[in-house]
């Protein structure tokens, strides 16, 4: 019993350092198609690659609690610049409007067929788009 528990565990860590790895990795790929230059974006390219780097480790080196702890504090700060640094949170918003069609305020889109349009509630409302003034968000689609 107490094997085919470790079994589980070690199944589950691979698969949650997977998910992870593929988080960082796509951070740092929608940064940089996002085109966001600057330190901002710099500081956090490097820590999502450390991230990253540090989650593919942990696959296959065991570590002790005091060291997943600090881990576990790295991943923290990692989920606290995908919203806390301008940058990386204008290239997430902008990335979400081109998938989705849900647009941040004071985003500014180019493929709606109308040319540049900067995402407010007067263009979004204009163009006959739906407003959500609670979330300040414009749907396009």
């Amino acid at each position: 019993m107490k094997l085919i528990f470790k079994i589980i565990l070690k199944i589950f860590k691979i698969i949650f350092l997977f998910i992870l790895a593929a988080m960082a990795l796509g951070g740092i790929f929608t940064v940089l198609l996002a085109g966001i230059r600057g330190t901002q974006a710099v500081i956090f390219l490097l820590y999502a690659l450390i991230v990253a780097l540090t989650a593919f480790l942990y696959l296959f080196i065991d570590f002790k609690l005091k060291s997943s702890v600090i881990f576990l504090a790295v991943l923290s700060v990692y989920l606290w610049m995908l919203d806390g640094i301008p940058a990386v949170k204008y290239a997430f918003d902008l990335d979400m409007c081109y998938d989705d069609g849900i647009c941040a305020e004071n985003i500014e889109i180019n493929y709606t067929g109308y040319g540049k349009i900067l995402i407010t509630r007067e263009n979004c409302i204009r163009y006959g788009w739906i407003w959500d003034e609670e979330k300040r968000f414009c749907n396009i689609r």
